[in-house]
């Protein structure tokens, strides 16, 4: 907590380093964020942002050209807003949008917001009995916590069909989500010859296929793809032998600050599936499963043993610190471009392009949002 506070007065330094609009407008959203933990306001900012958004879930569930012709958004408070927000900023944008709410007192009105310094959007307020006159043309978004329940049955007396209805709110996170257009981690730079790249979590090995689409015609010299966990070792060996991705390494290890043995934990906590290691596992919450693998740790530096690097990337799920700081020799002595992800613990915001400066003022950084949820903020080091 120290630490952070100390680094929490280089603020306006880090801010500085971000290379244009977009970084900076993400940089202090996140930086709120730290604070406030409000993801309604930080949404407000990541929509800010002159973009368009796929929504995949309705990309692929409804045709709107023959079956449907209006989109209704039942619950017009923070969660409604939010995603009417991101069907502002998609290819839904066109539809007719309206908002439904069993408060009589809002019926009628219209909610306005600025999509951008030009455009209002205006979304009207109606009724139940109003959306039940049109109910078959309608894809209906619950787009509110509470009430979940009462309002499907409601929409059931009114003869939705269950096909109708889209619940964002699943277990595991949004099931109406926005995914930026452009590749994640591979946005922003263009490919180099003789690319060696360090995929810090390589999770199946999906993002080998993606640097080496990167790379294109100029081709690539190594890939090192550090996995930890005994399963995602097997399955990322296998992926590459039936991609017949050539001069392509797994490194069975955990990228640390050091030489360790760490518990490998697949987490449910808070909804969000995710797998990290811990240095101790917490046995007793049932958030954990498998929490009593043990893996092999140690540093990229050590693993490198001085061989150079061009490019990392890393996702690995909060451990990114540790990571970077077990890189420094080999980011003083090559200086690779990086894509890391920033969003697993909101002082990363501060801690990681810090941590990076302090190994080599002259990085510049970027900011860019992959997903229309609080995730997949992804910092990128040049």
């Amino acid at each position: 907590m120290q630490e952070i506070s100390r680094v929490l007065g280089r603020v306006d330094e880090i801010r500085r380093k971000m290379v244009d609009d977009e970084s900076k407008v993400l940089f202090d959203a996140r930086l709120r964020f730290m604070f406030d933990k409000d993801f309604y306001e930080f949404s407000k900012a990541m929509f800010s942002l002159e973009r368009k958004w796929i929504i995949p879930y309705l990309d692929k569930t409804y045709n709107f050209d023959n079956d449907y012709s209006e989109i209704v958004l039942w619950g017009c408070g923070k969660d409604g807003r939010h995603v009417r927000s991101l069907l502002a900023r998609s290819k839904y944008a066109s539809i007719p949008i309206s908002f439904v709410t069993n408060n009589m007192s809002q019926w009628g009105q219209t909610h306005e917001f600025e999509i951008d310094n030009l455009n209002v959007v205006r979304t009207p307020i109606i009724s139940p009995e109003e959306l039940r006159s049109r109910i078959n043309n309608a894809v209906i978004i619950i787009s509110s916590i509470a009430y979940r329940c009462e309002i499907m049955d409601q929409l059931g007396s009114y003869g939705a069909k269950m096909e109708q209805i889209v619940y964002p709110f699943t277990y595991f996170g949004y099931r109406l989500y926005g995914e930026r257009e452009t590749p994640q981690y591979f946005d922003l730079f263009e490919a180099n010859s003789n690319e060696i790249f360090l995929d810090v979590g390589a999770n199946g090995g999906g993002t080998a296929t993606d640097f080496v689409k990167w790379c294109g015609e100029k081709g690539y010299k190594a890939i090192y793809s550090f996995e930890a966990h005994p399963r995602f070792i097997d399955i990322t060996k296998e992926y590459f032998k039936n991609n017949n991705l050539h001069d392509a390494e797994v490194v069975p290890i955990a990228a640390w600050d050091k030489k360790d043995t760490l518990d490998f934990s697949i987490s449910l906590a808070n909804g969000n599936g995710g797998c990290h290691v811990m240095e101790s596992a917490n046995l007793n919450s049932n958030d954990w499963l498998d929490a009593s693998v043990k893996v092999p740790a140690d540093t990229i530096d050590n693993v490198l043993s001085g061989k150079p690097a061009t490019f990392i990337k890393m996702d690995i799920e909060g451990s990114e610190y540790k990571a970077l700081v077990g890189a420094e020799k080999t980011i003083k002595k090559y200086k690779p471009r990086m894509a890391i992800s920033i969003y697993h613990k909101p002082e990363d915001i501060v801690m990681l392009p810090y941590i990076i400066s302090q190994y080599n003022p002259d990085y510049k950084f970027a900011l860019r949002q992959y997903h229309s949820g609080m995730w997949e903020t992804i910092l990128y080091c040049f």
